[in-house]
């Protein structure tokens, strides 16, 4: 499994925000406050949901009051090229997930 694609609607100082075409070896670096630790805090939130507002991890609401939330996109999976979209929603977020044959899940499925 692979990160291909991860489009940021919301989180964090994060608005608006595509990374694309990433490689194998994905190197993210920059100064304090720079929004690394952030940008795993996304992908890890996408996966697993967001914090609840009663656990002590940081909900990394965006700054902007606008969406929260966004999608990652995954190849080299056993279903093909799948997209996880996880936005503002039930406590942990409302997610989605589309497999390459174009079919769609919920958190219910």
């Amino acid at each position: 499994m692979k990160i291909s694609s991860i489009s940021i609607l919301g989180y964090g100082k994060w608005s608006n925000v595509e990374f694309n075409q990433l490689a194998d070896f994905q190197l993210i670096y920059g100064g304090n406050e720079a929004g690394k630790s952030t940008i795993m805090a996304f992908i890890h939130s996408i996966l697993f949901g967001f914090p609840t507002k009663q656990s002590t991890i940081p909900r990394m609401e965006p700054k902007n009051k606008g969406p929260y939330g966004g999608k990652i996109t995954l190849t080299e999976t056993k279903l093909g090229t799948v997209t996880i979209e996880r936005l503002r929603g039930k406590a942990t977020g409302d997610v989605t997930v589309q497999v390459e044959n174009g079919a769609i899940f919920g958190e219910e499925s």
